[in-house]
């Protein structure tokens, strides 16, 4: 009898042993409750949030370092970037079903300190059912130099049902702006083709909406936008300078002015000053005196005197038809 019990006592010994030593913990080790997310059938054009959750099974503490979408339409939270061993931890994820339609599947990386998985991948699946997708809401005409150009653009239309299209309005920002739909595929592709007739806002980048709504079975609006550039007839830049003070007692500085013309004709500096002392400066005609450089040279160990902090270099440009007097600031590079 007690030659069974030491056999047995000696048996739980050995087993518990064993036990101990195979079931050591390893010293990184990460286990999610899911690495594919089934987000199930979405109506498109909302986000939807997801939740990546895991739980750190190794001895050491786990590094979330970074979270790396593959596409725009994922966007990571706020993760949990440290977790210790024992504890959990989450990844938040947002996904954008605007532009999206069918089945979807989209893959998110996650970098760890954990070797041998040092990039995990979760997967965010489902079937998007988005029955109208406008790929670009946005549109940039370009930078016009004539503001009286008449300027075109279109945005494409991606239709899923099979219902008659039906546009209900067109909101335009303005009476300089019409607007039409037409149709590419029946039932698959349209097309809202838009003009900006002259005269266009000058000297300005200019944005504007249209709003696009659509009835039928589906009845919803979506915002579409526009923008433009009339430059002004001289462009000038930069029109502030900053010195590196550190570095300019150790070797000579040079800055270049740069005057662009936007207009037909030849241009030319007038007026030139610069309202200091030990700067020399010139100019420089290229492309037919259509483009122009002021050559800024600031010696080595240039400084400004106790009772002048800014420069400043003055000057007109011929032909200007704004007839400006342009300044450049020069002064101390703020540290």
């Amino acid at each position: 009898m007690l030659k069974n019990i030491f056999h047995s006592i000696v048996i739980i010994i050995i087993f518990c042993f064993l036990c101990l030593w195979g079931c050591e913990k390893e010293p990184y080790a990460i286990k999610f409750e899911k690495e594919t997310i089934d987000i199930g059938t979405v109506e498109g054009g909302i986000n939807v949030d997801v939740v990546f959750r895991f739980r750190n099974t190794g001895k050491e503490t786990i590094e979330i370092k970074v979270v790396r979408p593959t596409c725009g339409c994922t966007a990571p939270g706020d993760w949990d970037q440290t977790v210790k061993s024992g504890k959990t931890g989450e990844i938040p994820v947002t996904y954008n079903t605007e532009v999206l339609e069918g089945e979807v599947s989209r893959v998110i990386f996650i970098d760890t300190n954990i070797p041998g998985r040092e990039s995990i991948p979760l997967v965010i699946k489902g079937e998007i059912h988005n029955p109208i997708i406008i790929p670009a809401k946005t549109y940039f005409l370009g930078k016009i130099l004539n503001e009286n150009e008449t300027l075109h653009g279109s945005y494409m239309i991606k239709y899923y049902l099979d219902t008659p299209f039906k546009v209900s309005e067109i909101v335009l920002p303005d009476e300089n702006t019409t607007a039409r739909v037409v149709t590419v595929e029946p039932l698959k592709e349209y097309r809202l083709d838009f003009t900006v007739h002259p005269p266009l806002v000058k000297y300005e980048f200019i944005t504007k909406k249209i709003v696009f709504k659509v009835g039928g079975k589906v009845n919803n609006e979506y915002e579409l936008f526009y923008s433009y550039l009339v430059p002004t007839p001289v462009e000038v830049n930069p029109q502030n300078i900053e010195l590196d003070m550190e570095k300019i007692k150790i070797e000579r500085i040079e800055w270049r002015i740069n005057i662009k013309s936007n207009i037909e004709e030849p241009i030319e500096i007038l007026d030139l000053n610069f309202d200091g002392s030990g700067v020399k400066y010139s100019v420089t005609a290229l492309r037919e005196k259509m483009f122009l450089q002021i050559p800024l040279v600031f010696p080595m160990g240039f400084s400004f005197p106790e009772d002048k902090k800014i420069f400043h270099l003055t000057f007109k440009v011929k032909n200007d038809p704004l007839d400006l007097l342009y300044t450049i600031t020069i002064q101390e590079k703020k540290t």
